[in-house]
């Protein structure tokens, strides 16, 4: 999906729980819309450059051309991430604004991708990747 769609989306169910949660409902935003921020992460380790806008500028035309970046280790989007927040969730309330962010952004990223079948050979296990399996890199 493009950032702005998850940017309005989060948006949104920042205000629906705003009158429950207050302030902390913007932890869901964290969750649901700077979770991306590990595609800016991978760019700049892939392409040794700090520029953000570049990165973007990356993803946007891979998407509108529906292509794949490749092999691609998305940190936040992980596994291993997913099961700390999870696990975190339990024992602190406000990452588990942080959980709702991030199933929302799932669940719209996996839409997204069944619609386009938009699939791409992005790394779900960083464990797997980097002991198991070490030569796909």
């Amino acid at each position: 999906m493009y950032p702005y769609q998850h940017f309005i989306s989060c948006i949104i169910l920042s205000i629906v729980l705003w009158p429950f949660f207050g302030a902390l409902s913007l932890l869901c935003f964290i969750g649901g819309f700077l979770i991306d921020i590990d595609h800016n992460l991978w760019y700049m380790y892939k392409y040794k450059t700090w520029n953000g806008l570049k990165a973007y500028q990356y993803y946007t035309k891979l998407a509108k051309e529906r292509k794949s970046d490749g092999r691609s280790i998305m940190v936040f989007h992980s596994i291993e991430f997913s099961t700390i927040v999870f696990v975190l969730s339990f024992f602190y309330n406000p990452v588990a604004l942080i959980l709702l962010g991030l199933i929302m952004h799932w669940i719209l990223d996996s839409i997204h991708k069944l619609k386009k079948n938009a699939f791409d050979d992005r790394v779900f296990s960083l464990v797997y990747e980097l002991l198991i399996n070490p030569d796909k890199k």
